[in-house]
């Protein structure tokens, strides 16, 4: 399948966790660990796979055998938080060529995404890809904008950048980010697939192109 031109793009937005940084299964790890901390019965044939592009309040109701209200769900997001901490404590690598691929490019360059804002930017600078990415171009939808599949901060982004809608390039990695482009309209979206991990028979996105290594962008 021929990937997008790159040569006529202004803009580009990245999706952060899967797309940047291979963080997804590493979330799920520390949600699998704060159920098994607070000794909940939860589903354990569940893969991370399957989790992402989603909340952690979606991830908790999806595993657990049980109904979560909110007070259930504060505790659990508490531990969650700091299962976290000592997850990500551990330097990660970016996803091989991307930093080559960052390297070629004389054009905007933005992030959009569920997770904190602060999470972001430690994890660019201890991955040495802060350089790549202004601050103000790091979207997070975790506090003041709706999450994904909501557009929020895909229309937050494109009226920053302003660039030419038709100009920009999404990266995607879930369904939910791709819903939240598509509502944003955007056209040019490419679904970073890391290996084919993230295709299922509940992707409906047909018109999306399918990214398997950023060497595929270096041609």
């Amino acid at each position: 399948m021929k990937l997008i031109n790159f040569n006529k793009i202004e803009a580009i937005i990245f999706d952060f966790d899967g797309v940047i940084l291979d963080t997804e299964p590493l979330w799920f790890k520390a949600a699998f660990n704060t159920l098994e901390q607070l000794k909940y019965n939860f589903n354990k044939k569940i893969i991370y796979k399957e989790t992402i592009g989603l909340e952690s309040d979606k991830v908790f109701k999806l595993m657990a055998n049980e109904k979560l209200d909110k007070k259930k769900l504060k505790k659990i997001n508490y531990i969650y938080k700091n299962e976290s901490k000592k997850i990500f404590k551990k330097k990660l690598k970016p996803f091989p060529y991307l930093a080559k691929f960052l390297e070629k490019q004389n054009i905007e360059i933005a992030i959009v995404s569920n997770s904190d804002y602060n999470f972001i930017n430690n994890q660019l600078i201890k991955s040495n890809l802060k350089k790549y990415f202004k601050s103000k171009n790091i979207i997070s939808c975790s506090k003041i904008l709706k999450a994904k599949p909501k557009p929020d901060g895909y229309i937050k982004a494109i009226k920053q950048l302003k660039k030419n809608i038709n100009n920009i390039v999404v990266i995607e990695d879930s369904e939910n980010g791709i819903t939240a482009a598509k509502k944003a309209n955007i056209s040019k979206i490419l679904r970073f697939t890391n290996c084919n991990l993230n295709i299922s028979k509940k992707i409906i996105h047909k018109d999306v192109k399918n990214l398997k290594s950023y060497k595929e962008l270096l041609k």
